[in-house]
């Protein structure tokens, strides 16, 4: 289950505060693009927040979290993003993708998963792209 709301880092288990997005964003973006992020103390492992609350986004991730998110978005949206009825299309993906998985739909986020589970998620994602998505 997801803490929306962490207070122990996932990571490490170090103490977690939310802070302002300069604690981890430069100073120019941050001023840009206010909001929030859950940062662990020890570990430097971060989440955005939903613009208008502090509900997580997801799981804190660290660098490498963060890398593996990024190829999974990216593989991901190729198969919707600026496509004809990009929405259906992005809910039939994370359906298939969800199915594949054996995982419920309403679980079916990058966000909420750990680097494993990325690693399985981009194979099948690899597996969609080759039989004809995106």
């Amino acid at each position: 289950m997801i803490d929306f709301w962490p207070r122990k880092c996932n990571i490490c288990g170090g103490p977690v505060k939310l802070v302002d997005y300069s604690a981890v964003y430069s100073a120019e973006y941050a001023k840009q693009h206010p909001g929030k992020v859950y940062l662990c103390q020890k570990c430097k492992a971060y989440v955005g927040t939903h613009f208008h609350s502090n509900r997580a986004l997801g799981i804190l991730a660290d660098k490498k979290t963060r890398i593996a998110r990024r190829y999974c978005h990216d593989l991901f949206d190729s198969f919707w993003h600026g496509k004809r009825h990009a929405h259906k299309k992005r809910v039939r993906a994370y359906e298939e993708l969800a199915r594949r998985m054996n995982i419920p739909v309403g679980e079916c986020h990058f966000g909420w998963m750990t680097v494993p589970e990325m690693r399985i998620a981009y194979r099948h994602l690899l597996d969609m792209k080759k039989g004809g998505w995106g």
